[in-house]
């Protein structure tokens, strides 16, 4: 048996759609010229030896061909406002995987660092439902369980046993709240980052703090560090400088 000659050999096909004229007027840098809606040509390519064929598509299959591909040129601001979406959706979706999968998945993306959230109401990117704190991002669970914005309050001055009762109520669900994200955080995205974030909601909480409050803040802060040092026997980072 012979087998076929190399010349025959079909070692790769696929589509392209060719630029054939270019118009004279055009310049890459004008931003009026950055639309080349004509002058595309569809083909089929076979790569047969060292020899590329190109092959015009029936009629009833150069639209489909030529809709595979893009015919606009993106301006350099177009690029950088897609990659910042880009950006954005990747950190959402990927924040809470472990280091290890987000430098995997993640490698070769020079992400621009996101500007940190310095309000003290609930943080934007928090996801609430009926049952409570549904998700978040990394910044935002870190923000919830030191500011704790979105569970119910007593009404300040009120001292019946009810307002007691729903003080009492909400201690209970922000520790049981705050606990899971100290004990379960650190692990996902690094302890060194997780200190980090930890430690500036802890220090901007206090820093704005009115002198009435300061003593309820300050306890809630060292409850908080003493929940995470017990759950992690210690810090990562000495954040005393």
């Amino acid at each position: 048996m012979t087998s076929k000659r190399s010349s025959q050999i079909v070692y790769n096909s696929g589509f392209i759609n060719r630029l054939i004229e270019l118009p004279a007027s055009h310049h890459p840098y004008h931003a009026p010229n950055l639309t080349l809606s004509k002058g595309w040509k569809p083909f089929k390519l076979e790569l047969k030896g060292s020899k590329l064929f190109f092959y015009k598509p029936p009629g009833d299959r150069a639209a489909a061909v030529r809709d595979l591909f893009p015919v606009d040129l993106v301006s350099a601001l177009e690029e950088d406002d897609d990659e910042r979406e880009k950006e954005v959706e990747w950190t959402e979706e990927q924040e809470l995987l472990s280091p290890r999968k987000v430098n995997e998945e993640g490698a070769g993306i020079h992400a621009r660092k996101k500007r940190a959230y310095w309000g003290r109401g609930t943080h934007p990117e928090l996801v609430r439902g009926l049952a409570g704190v549904e998700k978040g991002t990394f910044e935002a669970l870190v923000h919830e369980s030191v500011f704790a914005t979105t569970f119910s309050k007593a009404t300040a001055g009120d001292a019946s046993e009810e307002a007691e009762a729903d003080q009492d109520q909400y201690l209970v669900q922000w520790r049981d709240f705050a606990s899971a994200i100290l004990l379960s955080l650190p692990t996902l995205v690094g302890p060194t980052k997780f200190e980090n974030e930890f430690t500036r909601c802890c220090a901007y909480l206090v820093s704005g703090a009115g002198e009435d409050t300061k003593g309820n803040v300050l306890a809630r802060v060292m409850w908080l560090a003493g929940e995470y040092v017990r759950g992690h026997g210690g810090l990562a980072v000495d954040h005393r400088r």
